[in-house]
């Protein structure tokens, strides 16, 4: 074999070569990736069942609707799961209560009971626990810091209107009626009620609840000194819708 055949022959097997190592060299940076990949994912994994773990271990924050006032009102699934908690609120800020339910609540239920009033975080709620944004704010908080929640749903005054004979697929938007001051007077809920009568539907009105209401001299001394327990009456209520109706253009 001449010279120049030789030569050829081996620049050939050194291109085959170079061809060889460049795949292994590119196996060996696959494996590197892979073995990446695997300790990645062992690394999810073990913090994954640290979390279930830690998750299980965490107490159940329960939201349980209360029904529409009598202590009876309450479900048994509710029941059973204010029995076995460990601390049990009653929420006193959106809702009225009756004069002697907290100590038929004591005895009915066998527990301790907590008012929560508007400083507090609340557990048991009075009528259906998503009748009040309060109570929605609450679960987005809890779901945002990680602790787990179950609410038990119940009837609310929002179902209960049904009673009075109107059909509640025929209710429109419901409103809030707040009591007006010297200095504040909102009427955006006549216009709400203008438009459901407009479209040929009732309107629920929520009448206004102040219960811990700081005083002026506290919010400017920053002292904690709280206004008398208000409750609005129809008759203020309607009083307000008719002084609205005396200068807005849509009439009821």
């Amino acid at each position: 074999m001449s010279d120049e055949k030789i030569s050829a022959e081996l620049i050939r097997k050194e291109q085959l070569l170079d061809l060889e190592l460049a795949e292994l060299e590119e196996a060996v940076k696959n494996r590197d990736k892979v073995m990446t990949k695997l300790h990645e994912y062992n690394d999810i994994k073990d913090i994954a069942q640290i979390v279930i773990v830690r998750r299980r271990s965490l107490k159940m924050f329960y939201i349980i609707g209360l029904g529409l006032g009598d202590v009876k009102d309450i479900t048994v699934k509710g029941l059973e799961i204010v029995k076995k908690c460990s601390r049990v609120y009653l929420e006193a800020y959106t809702s009225i209560l009756i004069d002697d339910i907290l100590e038929n609540m004591k005895s009915f239920y066998g527990k301790d009971i907590i008012i929560a009033d508007r400083e507090m975080v609340e557990s048991s709620i009075v009528g259906d626990p998503f009748g009040a944004t309060t109570h929605t704010d609450l679960v987005l908080r809890a779901h945002q810091t990680n602790i787990p929640t179950k609410v038990i749903h119940n009837a609310s005054i929002l179902n209960a209107a049904g009673c009075c004979g109107l059909q509640l697929y025929n209710f429109g938007e419901t409103v809030s009626i707040p009591f007006w001051t010297d200095s504040w007077k909102p009427d955006s809920f006549y216009d709400k009620i203008v438009e459901n009568k407009t479209r040929g539907l009732h309107t629920l009105c929520l009448l206004d609840i102040q219960v811990k209401e700081p005083t002026l001299e506290s919010l400017t001394r920053k002292v904690r000194q709280y206004q008398p327990p208000r409750f609005m009456s129809v008759s203020q209520a309607a009083q307000q819708l008719l002084d609205i109706s005396s200068t807005k253009p849509g009439k009821l």
